[in-house]
């Protein structure tokens, strides 16, 4: 009678330890990250080989698990944004005159003609001499010495150190101004309704005082006086 208990028992026996052998096997390893050959980290996924979706890859200097930015290529660093500009104000290049410049009607000797700054120039006289040269660089012989006198005939103070006196010529020849000989020319500023007169030098060459022509300008008038023979 005690054998087939004894074999009952130990059935159950072996079946207890198969089933204790098999939860003690050993759990398989979780893969670690990898990295690429373009420096780019493979996280694991956590499923086994068999079946699990494709690793997510990670790139340098990203967090796993963010949103890439759609402006900026993978792998490329992100862009610094742009510096503010700042438009400067237009400016007008220096030397570039306000105004077109215009030639007044031509002027007799004796006759007062205006400039656009309100400055009423005259061509008082002009008279021929000789000049002996004084100084390097000066030339002797025939000269025009040529005397203006200028009014201020606008409300507000004229710089006549601006005013401009040149000559030419019958044949168009420029005359050359010269400190050879008296010489005075306009300075200083000129207060509204003050007349003040300078005098002006010119070589001749084998010209004549009678042929000079005289052109008078100023840095504040788009103006420019012609004075007749």
């Amino acid at each position: 009678m005690r054998g087939p208990a004894t074999a009952t028992a130990l059935v159950a026996l072996l079946l207890v330890g198969g089933c204790s052998g098999a939860d003690d096997e050993p759990e398989a390893p979780t893969p670690a990250a990898s990295s690429s050959s373009d420096g780019a980290l493979t996280a694991p996924t956590g499923e086994g080989p068999t079946g699990a979706p494709a690793p997510t890859v990670v790139e340098p200097g990203t967090t796993p698990g963010a949103t890439p930015d759609p402006a900026t290529p993978s792998g490329a660093p992100a862009r610094p944004p742009a510096p503010p500009t700042t438009g400067a104000p237009a400016t007008r290049p220096v030397g570039e005159p306000t105004a077109a410049v215009s030639t007044a009607p031509p002027a007799a000797r004796g006759e007062a003609a205006q400039l656009s700054d309100g400055l009423v120039v005259t061509v008082v006289d002009v008279a021929q001499r000789e000049v002996a040269a004084t100084e390097p660089g000066d030339v002797g012989g025939a000269a025009a010495v040529v005397r203006v006198s200028a009014r201020n005939g606008s409300d507000g103070p004229v710089d006549l150190s601006g005013l401009v006196v040149t000559a030419s010529l019958g044949d168009g020849t420029p005359a050359p101004p010269t400190d050879a000989g008296p010489s005075e020319p306009l300075a200083g500023r000129l207060a509204p309704g003050d007349t003040r007169s300078g005098s002006y030098l010119f070589r001749l060459g084998g010209g004549r005082a009678d042929d000079l022509r005289l052109e008078i300008s100023s840095a504040s008038s788009s103006t420019v006086v012609v004075v007749r023979p």
